[in-house]
């Protein structure tokens, strides 16, 4: 059984590493020649996923499903 010391321990543990900042890659994607789209709207751009393959980049819209703009190699 888990005693008192040990619970605080573990839960401190788990609230500084959850609150850690966390620190992206800058990508470069050469499907656009420079830089990608990107979208005016923050609500628009937490909904959008940016999908890379190796013959196509797409933005692709999180309401619709549909590409919100493609670019082909």
């Amino acid at each position: 059984m888990i005693n008192r010391t040990h619970l605080v321990i573990l839960l401190t543990n788990v609230f500084l590493f959850s609150a850690a900042p966390s620190h992206s890659q800058k990508i470069n994607v050469t499907h656009c020649n420079g830089a990608c789209p990107v979208y005016e709207s923050s609500m628009t751009a937490n909904r959008a996923n940016i999908v890379i393959h190796h013959v196509y980049a797409a933005g692709i819209n999180g309401d619709s499903g549909l590409a919100d703009w493609l670019s082909i190699v």
